[in-house]
Formats: C-alpha cells, structure tokens, sequence
C-alpha cells in the first residue's frame, strides 16, 4: 500500500510537474510582457510620453513592444516641438503686447494729430491731438477752412474727400474752429489697398506771429 502510495504521488508530480513549467513560461513570455505593455499604455496616457518597456523578445509580442516604443518615441518628439511652439508664441503675443502697449503710449503723448485710415477712408486709430480734425472729417461738430491747399481753392465736402482719400497726397493748411493745422499725409502700403497716415500739426502761434 505504501508503495502503491509512493508511486501515485510520483505519478502526479510527474504530471504536475511540466504543466509547472508550461504555466511558468506563459507568465514569463505572455502575461509580465502584456502586463508591462498594459502599465506603459496607462503612463501615456496619464501624460508620461517618457514611458518605455524594457520587452527584448523576437516573437511577436517583442515586435509589438519594439513598436510601441517607437510610438511612444515619436509622441514624446512631437508633444515637445508642440509645448516648444507654444512657449515661442507665448512669448511672441507678450513681446507684440509690450510694442503694442508702448505704441500707444508714443501716440497718446505726441502733440501733432495722428489718424491712420484703412483703403477705404474709414479712421482706425487716432490719438487727442487729432480729435478737432476728426470732428471736421465726421461732420459731427466744427468748421474748416482752407488757407493753403494743392487741390481746392474753397472749403466744402471735397476737401474732406480729399484728405480721407487713401490714395492721394495731402499737403495742406487748412483753419479747423479757430485753430491751424498743417496737415501731410502719406501712403501706406496694405493687404488690400493703400492705407493713409495723417499728421496735423497745430501751427496756430507760428501763423499769428507772421
């Protein structure tokens, strides 16, 4: 009986044994490689793109370990060109915001009058020293006269056409409620036409000093 005994458990160890290993080998070369290609996938996607699996196999499971990394590789490569991209712009908007915010300030503190027209005539930026001649150009209050001009003799409409015009020269002397102004203007270059940049200049004492 005892060894009848002996050689059942033999007889199952011997069984037991190869299915022992068979299962070891599966956890070693399926399930830990699936199991760190999982943990890889789950650290990507919390935004680790730094993740990469260690898989040196050459079944095809190590082929798509070798991929993955690739993958993750290229992600990684791309997502710091992006945050690079980003920073660059970033900088470049606050750069652009510094000029923008000391153009203004160039502007509102010049004494001569200052109007930038679009290609058609309309105001886009103006500073105070221009707001008398603006009023005239708006028809919204005040009164021009013209003291000195290369196009009319009289005041009247086409004289403001004439200075709002973006593709004409203005070069003229003209009375705006009592004040006098010098007026130059020039062309600007745009995307869609000539815009206009006007200058006034308050010439009123030099002129009463004549």
């Amino acid at each position: 009986l005892l060894r009848l005994r002996s050689e059942v458990i033999t007889l199952i160890i011997l069984i037991c044994l190869p299915m022992i290993t068979a299962l070891f080998l599966v956890v070693q070369y399926i399930i830990r490689p699936l199991s760190e290609l999982q943990k890889m996938a789950l650290r990507i996607k919390e935004g680790d793109f730094s993740a990469r699996n260690t898989i040196q196999t050459e079944d095809e499971i190590g082929i798509l370990a070798r991929t993955s990394n690739l993958m993750a590789e290229a992600i990684e490569d791309r997502t710091m060109k992006l945050e690079q991209a980003a920073n660059n712009l970033k900088h470049s908007e606050q750069d652009l915001r510094m000029q923008h915010n000391l153009l203004n300030t160039v502007i509102n503190t010049m004494t001569d009058g200052l109007i930038l027209m679009n290609f058609q005539g309309q105001t886009k930026l103006s500073n105070k020293a221009a707001e008398p001649l603006l009023k005239v150009i708006n028809k919204a209050n005040g009164h021009l006269h013209i003291k000195k001009c290369d196009y009319h003799k009289e005041e009247g409409d086409e004289c403001i056409s004439c200075i709002c015009d973006p593709g004409r020269h203005t070069s003229c002397v003209l009375t705006v409620n009592k004040e006098i102004y010098e007026i130059l203007s020039t062309k600007v270059p745009s995307l869609y036409g000539s815009s206009k940049v006007l200058v006034a200049r308050n010439i009123t004492e030099r002129e009463l000093m004549r």
